[in-house]
């Protein structure tokens, strides 16, 4: 389960050592995996699991870009002090037994998700069987027993964090109160892009190179408080 993002990504050539200075961020965090010696290193760093959803069918397919935009985030996160561990995800089960196996030494500091999604459900698996995708049905299999008291939860997918509307709340705040911990998540639509704080402007992102999942012009990344630590969800602007 626990594989490295050569892996995920085995389709990309292995990064040249004496290229660091021209790398991208995701190659960088390729190097870094390199050098390492064991888990010598990774047991000084904070704990952080990013899990990438299916690509998606027909239209909303969107082959390798979840994995190559979590491959990036898990470059600036190993800049941060993390030591980023992906996981490849199709259903609900998954999510829950890779929680419980990474977190069973340690706690995790942080925990992240590229993948499809809306205001009702994280769309995992992309198909509709029953635990395929995390909706409210399903949020009573995950807890926080793994996580840490100050783990953070950062959803990179469209609208987990837009009001759906009938006095209903956004998935991004269901999670944020099923393990009370913080919860980031977009309220609307989400696109890839070379810029890590806006849209580019390019119709398809580049086949090489960093790309990042971001917020659509006009909409932002909101912050869910749980009810234990808030009275009220706040909003952040990103």
């Amino acid at each position: 389960m626990d594989q490295s993002f050569s892996e995920l990504n085995a389709d990309v050539p292995p990064v040249d050592r004496n290229e660091s200075e021209t790398v991208g961020q995701g190659d960088q965090f390729l190097l870094a995996q390199q050098r390492q010696q064991g888990q010598q290193e990774r047991q000084y760093r904070k704990k952080a699991i990013i899990f990438i959803g299916q690509p998606g069918k027909g239209e909303d397919n969107v082959g390798r870009n979840f994995e190559r935009a979590a491959r990036t985030r898990a470059g600036e996160l190993y800049n941060q002090g993390y030591a980023p561990i992906p996981v490849r995800v199709k259903n609900v089960d998954e999510i829950r037994n890779a929680l419980a196996a990474f977190g069973e030494y340690e706690k995790i500091e942080r925990v992240e998700y590229f993948g499809h999604s809306s205001s009702k459900a994280l769309y995992v698996g992309q198909e509709r069987g029953d635990g395929t995708n995390l909706d409210a049905s399903h949020l009573s299999a995950l807890t926080s027993e793994r996580l840490s008291e100050g783990c953070i939860i950062r959803l990179n997918s469209c609208s987990a964090g837009q009001d759906p509307g009938n006095r209903d709340v956004p998935i991004a705040a269901k999670i944020a109160r099923q393990l009370d911990r913080k919860v980031e998540a977009y309220d609307g639509p989400a696109i890839f892009s070379t810029n890590p704080n806006r849209p580019d402007g390019l119709e398809r992102p580049p086949e090489q190179g960093d790309i990042y999942l971001v917020p659509e012009n006009g909409f932002k990344r909101r912050t869910f408080e749980p009810p234990t630590r808030a009275r009220s969800f706040t909003h952040s602007r990103q």
